[in-house]
């Protein structure tokens, strides 16, 4: 039962629906670019929140003549291989036959608000889509949308409701943005010693893994042995450490027993360790808060006191490209025990590691409040959504 006043509307009774255009052959000829003429491409769309503010290409006049313009306001949705991405274009632009442009009639659709509606039907849109080798969708599969639309007066007000939200997600996107990028900069310049923290001016030394401590590899016990599983001892894979937020494992999926560090090639590490992946997903790396084994894709540094486990992290993170050039193998990538020792950091003496950590331990605190912050907003406007796009709660309209 449909919601007093709402009724099921076609997208083409609600809005012009358009594909773009650009006919020329070869695409990529030089002649048809450098104008100033935005020319906005599936990626830009994808990569926008609410707006299409940026584009990476833009046409010249030749390049208009087989393009067409769409205005200020259109919405455009991606419909070849990331289907159903939709963003308000905030200038006049020009876009491929990979975008549809989606023009809401004034006295039918807000445009805000389809926006929104749309951006919902990812999912049924993406269900339409032949299996080709790359999914897409037409115009015959787009314009027939069924959309259950409020008044315009209502739409109005649902879209002035959720915009709310949309700039506070947007506003804490960049806050966010900027946090992260003012962390890689601390890292460059304070792992590097370019800059140094107040009161600091010991020498920094160059020295191998090998010297920060004793390089333990890893191992899995014989999966075969009931006896050696649903312990109580920690066993980290790469999986666990890919999925961590944050620079601490105080948990993983599967555990062992103490039969199963006896009878393998595992070693029980202590708190404090640094968990290095050097298989598959190289680079990746974790410390231990409790005592802990892993499989043997990782290399584990049991530090000596003069080395701190968490500067020592933010030390290699700055180095899994160099890592992942270390790595061979037919099979897999893989890190040998021998260069992973090899591997080189730039250390100051323990006091200006440890107030080093303090700074970027600060940095990942704010970043993870921040990226708190974004997960509640998001699911608050899902939730808002779900009851205002249905009707389930309807909006007073003056």
């Amino acid at each position: 039962m449909l919601p007093e006043g709402w009724a099921l509307r076609r997208l083409e009774d609600l809005a012009t629906v358009e594909r773009g255009k650009f006919s020329a052959r070869p695409r990529n000829d030089p002649k048809f670019f450098g104008g100033n003429i935005p020319f906005v491409q599936t990626g830009d769309v994808t990569n926008s929140s609410i707006y299409v503010k940026n584009y990476s290409q833009t046409l010249n006049k030749e390049g208009l003549s087989v393009s067409k313009i769409f205005p200020k306001g259109t919405i455009l949705m991606t419909i070849a291989a990331n289907i159903g991405d939709t963003a308000i274009a905030s200038f006049d632009l020009a876009c491929p036959d990979s975008l549809v442009g989606i023009i809401a009639k004034k006295n039918k659709a807000d445009a805000y608000w389809l926006r929104i509606f749309l951006g919902t039907q990812k999912t049924t849109l993406e269900n339409y889509a032949p299996q080709n080798a790359q999914k897409n969708i037409n115009l015959q599969t787009l314009k027939p949308l069924e959309i259950l639309t409020p008044p315009l007066s209502e739409q109005k007000k649902i879209a002035a409701i959720l915009s709310t939200w949309d700039r506070a997600i947007e506003g804490t996107e960049k806050l966010l943005a900027n946090s992260q990028q003012q962390k890689k900069s601390l890292m460059q310049q304070l792992l590097t010693g370019k800059k140094r923290l107040p009161g600091f001016s010991g020498e920094w030394k160059k020295v191998s893994l090998e010297k920060t401590g004793k390089i333990v590899s890893g191992g899995t016990p014989d999966t075969t042995v009931p006896a050696y599983w649903d312990g109580d001892v920690l066993w980290l894979t790469p999986t666990d450490v890919t999925s961590l937020r944050g620079k601490y494992v105080e948990d993983t999926k599967r555990k062992i027993t103490q039969a199963g560090i006896k009878d393998s090639a595992t070693t029980l590490l202590p708190a404090g360790s640094l968990l290095v992946c050097t298989r598959a997903t190289i680079g990746y790396m974790a410390i231990a808060k409790k005592p802990i084994t892993t499989n043997q894709g990782f290399k584990n540094i049991v530090f000596n006191k003069l080395f701190l486990p968490e500067f020592v992290y933010y030390f290699l993170c700055t180095q899994k490209h160099e890592m992942q050039r270390l790595a061979s193998g037919s099979t897999f990538a893989e890190i040998s025990k021998k260069d992973f020792c090899k591997i080189h950091i730039s250390a100051p003496p323990l006091p200006e590691q440890k107030a080093i950590a303090v700074v970027l331990t600060t940095a990942d605190e704010e970043i993870t409040a921040l990226e708190s912050d974004l997960s509640r907003l998001r699911q608050e406007k899902k939730a808002l959504m779900q009851q205002l796009l249905t009707g389930k709660r309807r909006v007073r309209v003056n």
